[in-house]
């Protein structure tokens, strides 16, 4: 039975280990020769290489900031810097855009489309968000800062040597269309006067209208007695120069305000009331 017994050995299979390769962003900061730092085998006893990886605190000078290795946030910039890189880029960009001249592109840029059926609206997106958020005061520039800025340019009026010199002291006329005129600032003035012209002739009008009752009539002749305000002294007794001057104010504002300007006197730009002919009576 002994003799029948065998000896069996045990072999232990001993699994293979395998090295990594080195990701990219590590390679880049190796050393030229850091391909013999490695074990070239997992039975390579000569133990680790004294190579250590590079990093950008390890080189000279991180301490002072003279590294050659990019920061990986910008210090922060003074105002004056901001505007000077603004300018930078807009000279880049009149420079090398595809504009006919500054009046194309704004009329591009505030392009406003017609909503009719089977048209689209030639704008992308983006530009059409941008100038919705302009026109509606979202913005930290309003219209009233550009208006400003173009009406009192030193070049929105023609200088002593231009051709055009006349229209610096042409006073107003209503026969002179704004497109007929060539600088900004007489143009802007033109433009905004017919503009309130119509304004206060449409206030005017609805202050005219045959329904209100400050509007009366000595006879009727016999035509829409029902609806005709005749003179009475009873409707004579309800007039009131103070409720007239409340109705104007509210009915008609910019041709309130108008006639205030020049009948009101004004001290430092505020209208003053005065107690002796105060201007009101004369506004009405």
């Amino acid at each position: 039975m002994e003799g029948t017994l065998k000896s069996v050995r045990s072999y232990k299979k001993t699994p293979a280990i395998t090295v990594p390769d080195t990701p990219e962003f590590l390679q880049r900061l190796l050393p030229a020769d850091s391909s013999s730092s490695h074990p070239s085998s997992p039975n390579d006893t000569r133990g680790p290489s004294s190579t250590t990886l590079g990093s950008p605190f390890n080189g000279p000078g991180w301490l002072d900031g003279s590294s050659s290795q990019p920061r990986l946030r910008q210090s922060p910039q003074s105002d004056s810097q901001k505007l000077a890189l603004k300018f930078e880029k807009m000279e880049a960009l009149l420079s090398d855009w595809e504009f006919d001249s500054v009046g194309d592109f704004l009329e591009i840029l505030f392009y406003n489309p017609i909503r009719t059926t089977g048209q689209s609206d030639p704008r992308g997106s983006f530009h059409a968000k941008a100038v919705s958020r302009f026109l509606q005061g979202r913005n930290n520039t309003k219209m009233s800062d550009i208006i400003s800025l173009i009406y009192g340019h030193k070049h929105g009026a023609p200088s002593p040597g231009s051709p055009r010199y006349s229209e610096r002291h042409a006073p107003f006329s209503p026969s002179v269309s704004p497109e007929e005129i060539f600088h900004a600032r007489p143009s802007l003035f033109s433009w905004a006067t017919n503009l309130v012209a119509n304004h206060v002739h449409r206030e005017i009008y609805s202050l005219t209208a045959k329904d209100d009752n400050t509007h009366l009539r000595a006879l009727t002749n016999g035509r829409h007695s029902d609806r005709a305000n005749v003179v009475t002294w009873d409707a004579l007794g309800k007039f009131s120069i103070s409720a007239l001057i409340e109705k104007y104010k509210t009915r008609a504002p910019v041709s309130w305000h108008l006639t205030e300007s020049m009948a009101a006197s004004r001290k430092n730009g505020i209208v003053v009331l005065k107690k002796r002919r105060p201007h009101p009576i004369a506004s009405v």
